[in-house]
C-alpha cells in the first residue's frame, strides 16, 4: 500500500497520520505492523546537517535507536519483512533547498523496501506530490468536517480544551453550535469545515461568544487571545520584558521573524538567526537604549517566552526552531505585507506569483488589506501575470483565437456565463490537450471558471456540451482504440451534420477484438492521415483542434500562466475592500491578447 493524502492547510492531514500511528500500536489498525511517524519537515534539517550520512534508513535507525529499545538488526529485519508503517508527514513543508535530495530519497526507500506500507501527506495545491506519481500511490483528498463532526469536536472543545466542568463545556458547545448555524455566520460555517479553523472558532468563541466577520480576523483574534489574553484568564505570568511588549509589538516580532523567513524559502530558524531578528525587532519596538548586551539577553528570553507561551514556535532539533503550523506564518508573513509602509512593499509581493508556496500568502495579504491597497495588489499582480507571457506571434495567435472562440459561443449560442469564465473553459480545456498534469484531473479544467462563476453549472449548457464531446476526439485521438469503443455524447445530436462525421471517423477504426492483426497495420498505416481528418472536421465545425505547435517552453509558461491567473481570481474574490471598477476592469481583460 503506498497512499498519498492531499489535503487544505488545516485540514487534519497531521492528525489523521498521527492518528494512524496511535491506532496501529495500539493493534486496532494493522497490528501486524510497526509504526514510524517522521515529520519530514524535521527530516529535512537531517539533510542540511549531515550531507554524508543522508537518507531515511538512517534517520529512522537513529531516532528509534535513541527513544527504543530496539536494536539496528530488528531494524533492518522489519524493513525487508514488510512489517513496517511508514508515515511521512508534511512534503510541501520541505525546505524548497532540499526537496528534490528528499523526494529522492523517498523513491530510493520506497523501491527498496517495497512490501512496507508507506503514507505521505501533503497540501493540495503542491506540485511535489505529483513528482511520486510514478511509485503508483493512490492519491486521496481528506474530506471536509460533516456539520455532525463539527458538532462532535465542538462538544470535546468546550470540555477538554477550555477545561470546563463537562456540563459546562457542552452548554457553551450547544450555544456555539446554534450560532455558528444562522445565516449571518455562514462564511465562518464554511471555514469551521477545516479542523485547524475550527479549533480557532472555538478558541474565538470561548473569549467573545461570537464570530469574526472573516478567515483573516478569525486569525487575528484567535493570536490575540494566544498572545495575551489567554494568559490574563489564566493568570500565567510570563518573562518580564516579553510581557511588557504590547500585544500589537508582538504580533509585529512575529510578522517579521515570519516573513524574513518566508521570503528566505526557509521554513526552519537557527537560534542565533532568530535571536538577532529579535534583537533587532526590540531595538526598533522598545524606547529604552538598552546596551547590546542586554538586548541580546532580552532576545534569549523572548524566544523562550514565545516557545513556551503560545505553541508558535517549535524547536524542532537542538537550536532550529519553525512555526508550529506552516498556516500560522502564512498568516504572519501576510500581515507583515498588509501593514508595512514601506514603499513599493507589495510589488515585492508579486514577484512571487508563480511560486505556489505562496498561494495562501497572496490570500490573507489581499483579504487584510484596505480599500486603496487591495486594488493597488490586483493591479499589481494583473501586470505580474501579463509579464508571464511574451509577445510571441504563436502564442498571442493562441490567444486571438480564445477570445474570437469564446465570443462566437458567448454570443451566437447565448452562453449564459461571464466572457471571462468562457474564455477561462476553452484556456483550460487547449492546456489539457498537451498536459498531463491537468489532464489526471478533470475538475481542475473548471477552478478558473466556478471562482469567475460561483454557483454555476457548467455542464448544462448545449454549447460548451457539444464542445466538451468534440474535446473528446481532440484530446484522445491518439488512443483510437478508446475512442472505438465510446458512445457519441447524445448532445451531438444537436449538430447532425458534426455527428455523421464523427461517427464516420469513428467507424474507420478497426475492431482490434476482431482482428487486432488488421488494427495494428492501419494503425502504422492509415492513422496519421485519419488523425488529421480529425482535426480538420473538428476546426471546420467547432473551431477546436488547432496544431498551435508550442515549444515545452511555452506550454510551461502556458500553465504558470493559468495557475497565476487562478490565483488572481481567487485574490478577486478573497478580497473584502476590493473596488468594483478595479474587479471588473480586470475580468474584462481576463486572459486576452496582449495589445503592445
Amino acid at each position: 500500500m503506498k497512499l498519498m493524502v492531499l489535503g487544505e492547510p488545516g485540514s487534519g492531514k497531521t492528525t489523521f497520520l498521527k492518528s494512524l500511528a496511535i491506532q496501529c500500536n495500539q493493534g486496532r489498525f494493522q497490528p501486524q505492523l510497526i509504526p514510524f511517524f517522521i515529520e519530514l519537515k524535521d527530516f529535512a534539517i537531517t539533510a542540511r546537517s549531515n550531507q554524508c550520512d543522508f537518507s531515511l534508513l538512517n534517520y529512522i535507525r537513529e531516532n528509534f535507536l535513541l527513544n527504543c529499545d530496539i536494536w539496528e538488526e530488528q531494524i533492518n529485519t522489519l524493513f525487508f519483512n514488510g512489517k513496517a508503517l511508514i508515515l511521512l508527514d508534511g512534503l510541501d513543508e520541505v525546505d524548497p533547498e532540499k526537496a528534490d535530495a528528499i523526494l529522492k530519497e523517498i523513491s530510493y526507500f520506497s523501491r527498496l523496501y517495497f512490501s512496507n506500507r508507506l503514507v505521505i501527506s501533503c497540501r493540495i495545491e503542491s506540485q511535489l506530490a505529483n513528482r511520486l506519481f510514478s511509485l503508483n500511490f493512490t492519491y486521496v483528498k481528506v474530506a471536509d468536517f460533516k456539520s455532525e463532526q463539527i458538532e462532535a469536536f465542538s462538544k470535546k472543545w468546550f470540555v477538554a480544551v477550555a477545561r470546563n466542568s463537562k456540563e459546562q463545556g457542552l452548554s457553551q458547545a450547544a450555544e456555539f453550535i446554534e450560532k455558528l448555524y444562522l445565516s449571518e455566520h455562514q462564511s465562518i460555517l464554511e471555514l469551521a469545515r477545516t479542523p485547524i479553523l475550527l479549533n480557532l472558532a472555538c478558541l474565538v468563541f470561548q473569549e467573545k461568544a461570537n464570530f469574526p466577520s472573516s478567515r483573516a480576523k478569525l486569525y487575528e483574534e484567535g493570536l490575540e487571545i494566544l498572545l495575551f489574553r489567554w494568559d490574563e484568564s489564566k493568570n500565567i505570568k510570563r518573562d518580564e520584558v516579553y510581557r511588557k511588549l504590547p500585544v500589537r509589538n508582538k504580533k509585529q516580532l512575529l510578522s517579521q521573524v515570519a516573513a524574513i523567513a518566508f521570503e528566505k524559502d526557509n521554513y526552519f530558524f537557527e537560534r542565533n538567526e532568530i535571536q538577532q531578528l529579535i534583537t533587532d525587532c526590540l531595538t526598533k519596538l522598545t524606547d529604552e537604549k538598552n546596551a547590546p548586551v542586554q538586548v541580546h539577553l532580552d532576545s534569549e528570553s523572548v524566544l523562550k517566552s514565545i516557545a513556551e507561551q503560545h505553541g508558535l514556535l517549535v524547536e524542532r532539533a537542538t537550536k532550529i526552531y519553525s512555526f508550529s503550523h506552516l498556516t500560522f506564518q502564512e498568516y504572519l508573513t501576510a500581515c507583515r505585507f498588509a501593514n508595512s509602509l514601506e514603499p513599493q512593499f507589495l510589488e515585492k509581493l508579486v514577484v512571487h506569483i508563480n511560486e505556489e508556496r505562496w498561494r495562501e500568502v497572496f490570500l490573507l495579504t489581499a483579504e487584510i488589506l484596505p480599500s486603496a491597497n487591495a486594488n493597488e495588489l490586483m493591479l499589481l499582480m494583473k501586470t505580474e501575470v501579463d509579464k508571464i507571457i511574451p509577445n510571441d506571434q504563436k502564442l498571442q495567435q493562441f490567444f486571438l483565437w480564445l477570445n474570437q472562440k469564446s465570443l462566437s459561443v458567448k454570443n451566437q449560442e447565448e452562453v449564459p456565463f461571464k466572457l471571462a469564465a468562457v474564455r477561462s473553459l476553452y484556456f483550460a480545456r487547449e492546456i489539457d490537450r498537451f498536459s498531463n498534469s491537468m489532464r489526471a484531473s478533470v475538475s481542475s479544467l473548471f477552478k478558473c471558471a466556478y471562482a469567475l462563476e460561483k454557483n454555476s453549472c457548467f455542464g448544462s449548457n448545449n454549447a460548451l456540451d457539444i464542445d466538451s464531446a468534440v474535446y473528446f476526439f481532440v484530446l484522445f485521438a491518439d488512443q483510437p482504440k478508446l475512442i472505438r469503443s465510446c458512445t457519441l455524447d447524445a448532445v451531438l445530436e444537436l449538430k447532425p451534420d458534426l455527428k455523421q462525421q464523427l461517427e464516420k471517423l469513428q467507424n474507420e477504426i478497426p475492431d482490434d477484438e476482431e482482428n487486432e492483426e488488421k488494427f495494428n497495420n492501419w494503425f502504422e498505416t492509415d492513422f496519421p492521415n485519419w488523425f488529421e481528418q480529425v482535426k480538420m472536421v473538428t476546426i471546420k465545425y467547432r473551431n477546436l483542434g488547432h496544431n498551435w505547435e508550442f515549444s515545452e517552453k511555452s506550454k510551461i509558461r502556458l500553465r504558470q500562466y493559468y495557475d497565476a491567473n487562478k490565483l488572481l481570481v481567487d485574490c478577486l474574490n478573497s478580497s473584502r475592500n476590493l473596488s468594483p471598477t478595479i474587479k471588473a476592469h480586470i475580468e474584462e481583460t481576463f486572459l486576452l491578447p496582449q495589445t503592445k
